[in-house]
């Protein structure tokens, strides 16, 4: 039989015949399509294979009786949504509760009352529509509710957990499906002082929220918390994991203090090269004039080493507020290494010891930037010292012998550089984050997370790899591997002062120096004066436009932060004067100037400070041959 899609189907189950063809009359005048069924068997193919709308069936039937039909209806997997109205002329109370015990809806006594059938099964059909739609609600309410990614709690006004519905991977899952019946701040996922604010949510209608921070698994999450009015004095609270945004906002926060930190490093590294420069440039003066052999010259050679160490420490400040071009070159590793373990072995508190040792065999020659691998020493080391503390400690820096890095016999070696300490070590679960950028095991205000992550940038970089070894109590070990440069290594060490190649004959010519501080300007001159160049001098742009009117400028050494203005906004009116004059470009601090810059504007030369006096001669003597 076809199903009328217009009309609601109720299913007539009676032995009398008389009976089904007046409830049939009855229903249909009320709106429905009626089957009809002489017994409980036939009733059950019926609805078996067309579950109905509605079933009206009488208790007394040949077969299958009207309380087990409907009992199996209940079974049905769509008998739960369908009401069966039991016909009964028992109206005793034994008789109904066995009724609604098999799970009948309603139930009508005999005799029926013809007058009213249709308007009581309407009223039921109605009634069982709207439950229906009450019921897919919910469905959809609740697999709504599961489908989101955060932690919904229903809560009571005195603060105790009533439900609790969030995703299987949300942290806070299981903690709070074993708080329902409990209060807040006595078990549950939300922190004591969620309490308040719960009761002041229920009491006045008003919202509110809270961060609130919880450790799970050595990780630590922030969670934020909302509270709305729900029905009557219930309040439903929604806990988001907001710990990924909160991390950005704290490297956004990192980020921004490192930029702070750049500006001001930019503006001490600029002074400290100044001081650095007549150190460096005087001691070379002096060298020249020592015989090469004595006392005098060895500890001059030593004054110079130091005040190299700290050029190169100014520079690693630098890097904080410019990007640093890379330079990579072929380097002894184990000497690199080395003056850095010096420099730790003489930074570190007493109470730390730190060796260096070299396998006999090490052929360390490697292809990096020396000023990063030295960075990457002192990283390893001062989070080896900060893991160390206040304890009597040691951290032992080994060079070994190089290795294989495959089974292959294209495969290159590789110089292993390892760097262990004898702290707290880093537990399991963090290990694989160390190198994150960011990341860190200190308290708050007392690391950046950028250490460990610039040793693995360095390392990669050079084509290496750098892994950790580590078990609680029994300190770390960071492993890094780099593969062996072909070729001797060049040079780390300063050019020993020597006289420079003496200037081209320049009778009627003279070298214009620019820069504010004094005894930069006096060492200049004397420098340049000795290689044989006449020399003219300007502490401001001010004095150094008072002296292009000269006929004789040959060359111009121009520093670029001047009291008066920037070195690079005086080139047009050099030129303007003296079309084609070499320049050359002096800077402690600049992080829109480079080489390439400089070539790009024309200059015949460019130095960063603090400038060697024999780097000096030779920038000015090739700028006059033409070779900047």
């Amino acid at each position: 039989m076809k199903r009328d899609e217009r009309r609601p189907r109720a299913l007539v189950a009676d032995d009398e015949p008389t009976t089904r063809i007046l409830i049939r009359a009855t229903l249909e005048h009320a709106g429905f399509a009626v089957v009809e069924a002489p017994d409980g068997e036939a009733a059950w193919d019926a609805f078996a294979a067309d579950p109905p709308d509605l079933v009206l069936l009488d208790v007394r039937m040949p077969g299958i009786d009207g309380l087990t039909l409907c009992k199996r209806i209940r079974q049905h997997p769509e008998g739960p949504a369908v009401p069966v109205v039991v016909i009964t002329d028992r109206d005793d109370q034994e008789a109904l509760a066995a009724a609604f015990d098999a799970g009948a809806t309603d139930f009508l006594g005999k005799p029926l009352s013809w007058r009213l059938l249709g308007h009581r099964i309407r009223h039921v059909h109605r009634a069982s529509r709207a439950f229906r739609r009450v019921a897919e609600s919910e469905r959809r309410l609740r697999a709504l509710v599961d489908a989101l990614p955060d932690l919904l709690l229903r809560i009571d006004a005195d603060g105790t957990y009533r439900d609790a519905s969030a995703p299987r991977e949300f942290p806070l899952a299981d903690e709070a499906r074993r708080a329902v019946g409990q209060r807040v701040g006595r078990a549950g996922p939300l922190p004591p002082d969620a309490l308040a604010l719960v009761q002041e949510c229920a009491a006045t209608g008003q919202g509110g929220h809270l961060e609130f921070e919880v450790e799970r698994d050595g990780r630590r999450h922030v969670f934020e918390a909302r509270f709305a009015p729900a029905s009557g004095s219930e309040v439903l609270a929604v806990v988001r994991d907001i710990t990924h945004e909160a991390e950005l906002e704290r490297q956004l926060a990192v980020s921004q203090k490192l930029q702070a930190l750049g500006v001001l490093a930019g503006g001490i590294a600029h002074e400290l090269n100044n001081l650095l420069q007549p150190i460096l440039g005087y001691a070379d003066l002096v060298a020249g004039k020592l015989p090469p052999d004595s006392r005098e010259a060895a500890n001059l050679h030593k004054l110079t080493r130091a005040a190299e160490r700290a050029r190169d420490l100014v520079a690693r400040v630098l890097a904080f507020g410019r990007d640093r071009p890379r330079a990579p070159r072929v380097v002894d590793l184990a000497d690199v290494v080395r003056e850095a373990a010096a420099l730790m072995e003489a930074t570190l508190p007493a109470n730390i010891e730190v060796s260096f040792t070299a396998d006999p065999h090490a052929r360390a020659t490697v292809f990096a930037d020396p000023t990063e691998l030295h960075q990457v020493v002192l990283n390893l080391c001062t989070n080896a010292a900060h893991a160390i503390g206040n304890r009597e400690g040691r951290i032992e820096i080994r060079l070994l012998a190089p290795t294989e890095a495959g089974d292959g016999p294209a495969e290159k070696p590789h110089a292993v550089l390892v760097v262990k300490d004898t702290g707290d070590g880093i537990p399991p679960e963090l290990q694989h984050r160390v190198f994150e950028p960011f990341f860190t095991t200190k308290p708050p205000g007392q690391g950046t997370g950028l250490g460990l992550a610039l040793v693995h940038s360095v390392a990669t970089a050079c084509g290496g790899q750098v892994t950790l070894r580590s078990h609680p109590g029994q300190g770390a070990e960071f492993r890094l591997s780099f593969p062996v440069a072909d070729g001797p290594a060049e040079a780390t060490a300063p050019r020993p002062p020597a006289r420079p190649h003496p200037a081209p004959p320049t009778p009627d010519s003279a070298v214009l120096f620019v820069d504010d501080e004094p005894t930069i300007r006096e060492l200049a001159a004397e420098a340049l004066e000795e290689a044989g160049f006449r020399v003219l001098t300007a502490g401001s742009l001010a004095e150094a436009r008072a002296l292009l009117d000269r006929p004789d400028l040959a060359a111009a050494v121009l520093d670029q932060t001047l009291p008066d203005g920037r070195g690079t906004a005086f080139l047009s009116e050099i030129w303007a004067r003296h079309p084609g004059l070499p320049v050359v470009l002096c800077t402690g601090f600049d992080p829109e100037l480079g080489p390439e810059k400089a070539a790009a504007l024309g200059l015949a030369g460019f130095a960063w400070k603090p400038l060697r006096t024999p780097e000096l001669v030779e920038l000015v003597r090739e700028a006059l041959e033409g070779k900047g």
